[in-house]
């Protein structure tokens, strides 16, 4: 059984013809189309790649898609690929990769999560895949650490 990577596609203004009225079969089958049309503008574009599912995010405005590979997904998290996707999905929407949290604990408070490089250091010394962690945020907010707090918790949000 081959692994499924799921996107999300959050619709910025889901009213009309735009994603709102469509069900999950359609949205589906206009990914596809889009995927069709980028024809061999579409560089490295791996074979029988496919949306096989979408599901709408409550509350969030944003679609689950689900596709046939894991390289697909990869393939289609490349900047100008997924740019020239949204062009040919002729709707507005944006693009957010799915981010896996870890909640860790024991963070050195002198780790600086906003200097540049600081997370590939974090990968590199932990045997990590470069851009495996995508974003670190504090769980409380540094100004109200406890005087001379050396470790804190904070969310870890990974590629994979």
């Amino acid at each position: 059984m081959q692994k499924r990577r799921v996107l999300l596609v959050r619709a910025i203004g889901m009213e009309g013809e735009v994603m709102g009225d469509l069900t999950e079969k359609q949205m589906v089958e206009k990914a596809n189309l889009a995927l069709e049309i980028m024809g061999t503008l579409a560089e490295e574009k791996p074979d029988k790649v496919k949306f096989v599912g979408a599901s709408r995010m409550n509350g969030t405005g944003g679609v689950l898609y689900e596709m046939n590979e894991e390289g697909a997904a990869e393939w289609l998290r490349k900047v100008k690929v997924m740019e020239l996707f949204m062009a040919k999905m002729g709707s507005m929407i944006d693009f957010r990769a799915q981010t896996y949290e870890i909640i860790v604990d024991w963070v050195p408070t002198t780790l600086d999560i906003t200097q540049a490089g600081a997370l590939e250091i974090i990968e590199q010394t932990s045997g990590l895949s470069e851009m495996a962690i995508r974003e670190v945020q504090w769980i409380k907010p540094t100004r109200l650490r406890s005087p001379g707090q050396r470790t804190a918790l904070a969310i870890f949000g990974f590629a994979t």
